[in-house]
Order: C-alpha cells, then sequence, then structure tokens
C-alpha cells in the first residue's frame, strides 16, 4: 500500500544579502553569516477564500467557505476533540452536548468529500487537537471516483494526521450505511471492505458501518429521515461508539 510521503511545514530559506560587491566577491574572512529566513506555513490555516474544489458541488463550494469562516472564530485548541467530516457531523451541531465534554470543535462541512477534507488538515496539523474523529466519503459516492481512490483518500488523510500529529488519536470511521435501495451500496460496500484491509494503519479504525447497518445492511429507518442524514436515534447510536473509543 501506498502512503503519502511526510511533509514538513516549515521552509527555511537562506540567502545572501548583496551590497557594493557580490556574495561571491565578498572576503570570506570578513563576510557575516547571514541566519536563516524562516517561513511559517501555519500563518495560513485554512484554504483561502478563492480555493476551488473541483469535486465540490455548487452548493458546496459555497458552504465549504461559508463555514470555513465560522472555523476562523472557533479556534481548535491542543486539547481539543474534533470532529471532522460532511454533513453527518455538520449537523450534529453541539457535539459537546452529544458526549457530555467541553473541548470538542466541529469540523463538519455539509457536501464535503475526501478532496475537501485533504485541503483544509493544515488547521488541525497546526493547531494540535488531542483527538480527530473522521467521518468522510459518502459524497465520494456519487462522484466519479472509484472504490479504491475514495478508501485511498481516506487512508491518506488518517495516515497524514498520524504522522503530523504523533501525539493525537486519530479515528478513522468505515463510510455509515445508506437507506435501504440506494444505488450506492455496492460502492459503499467496496470502500469500508478496502479501509478494513489496509495492513498496519497508523490510525484506529472503528466499523461504524458494522454498527449502524440493520441485518439488511441498510441504515435503519430509525435511524434516518431521508436514508442519508441521521435522527436523533441515529446520533445517540452514533455516539455510543465515539464515547466508548474515546474512554479506551
Amino acid at each position: 500500500m501506498i502512503r503519502p510521503i511526510k511533509y514538513s511545514f516549515k521552509i527555511v530559506l537562506v540567502f545572501c544579502v548583496a551590497t557594493a560587491s557580490s556574495c561571491a566577491e565578498s572576503n570570506p574572512d570578513t563576510h557575516e553569516e547571514i541566519p536563516p529566513f524562516e517561513i511559517d506555513l501555519c500563518e495560513n490555516l485554512y484554504p483561502s477564500s478563492d480555493t476551488v474544489i473541483a469535486t465540490h458541488t455548487d452548493f458546496t463550494k459555497r458552504n465549504y467557505h461559508e463555514r470555513i469562516k465560522i472555523f476562523q472564530i472557533d479556534i481548535v485548541d491542543e486539547e481539543d476533540v474534533v470532529m471532522l467530516g460532511n454533513s453527518l457531523t455538520e449537523q450534529g451541531g453541539n457535539w459537546n452536548i452529544k458526549l457530555g465534554k467541553t473541548n470538542v470543535k466541529n469540523r463538519g462541512i455539509a457536501g464535503d468529500n475526501t478532496d475537501g477534507v485533504l485541503a483544509r488538515l493544515n488547521e488541525l496539523i497546526c493547531r494540535k487537537p488531542s483527538a480527530v474523529f473522521i467521518m468522510i466519503g459518502t459524497n465520494d459516492l456519487f462522484i466519479s471516483y472509484s472504490a479504491e481512490k475514495i478508501a485511498l483518500n481516506i487512508d491518506s488523510i488518517g495516515s497524514i494526521l498520524t504522522s503530523e500529529l504523533p501525539d493525537a488519536k486519530i479515528v478513522v470511521q468505515t463510510v455509515m450505511p445508506l437507506g435501504a435501495g440506494n444505488s450506492k451500496k455496492t460502492k459503499l460496500l467496496a470502500i469500508n471492505s478496502q479501509l478494513k484491509a489496509f495492513e498496519s494503519t497508523p490510525y484506529t479504525i472503528i466499523d461504524t458501518y458494522q454498527h449502524m447497518a440493520n441485518e439488511a445492511g441498510d441504515l435503519s429507518e430509525n435511524y434516518t429521515y431521508d436514508g442519508v442524514h441521521l435522527t436523533n436515534e441515529g446520533y445517540e447510536k452514533w455516539v455510543e461508539l465515539i464515547r466508548a473509543n474515546l474512554a479506551e
């Protein structure tokens, strides 16, 4: 399995300041060494306002930046637990109430997909939360990406965060089941199958699908109001899984 290359968020530029003579002509015995000049990329925590994710719908392209404006106010701190994902996470609202905590940040964006999440990891890498719970992939079902591509993107999200946040708990959740009769079920099952087949993943995997699906492999009618999004009962079931993992 191909893993993403670890990257650094500081670029050090070493340069020479020329005066009357060029640097090449300066006397090595009298030339004063210029200290490294650091550009801290953590000054750019969020995608810029002109960032466009090609696989986003028109709605998501707007909502993506509206949500990021909120994130810039509701800042992540080092001891925070971050819920990272799409509308399933965003519509969870105040996750502090759901989890009985005071340090949970909602980083859900309705309509977002794996491309969108990959583009906004810098905030978490730089702010260093204590835990990140990832629920993403549902919207990817409706674009041209193969199941393998989607699974690799999810794996990259988990692997990058694990590499850059070695002290944090990083949890990848399998893609949530859909309501009965959805045409994307086969693709969804293929994504989850590959996620669980990855060897030696550096992050924790929760098989959310298994716990949320009924005997037919679909999202229970009690858990959803439209075949995708969750009812209060659905959130209660999901929160049980997250709370149990946080307690470990």
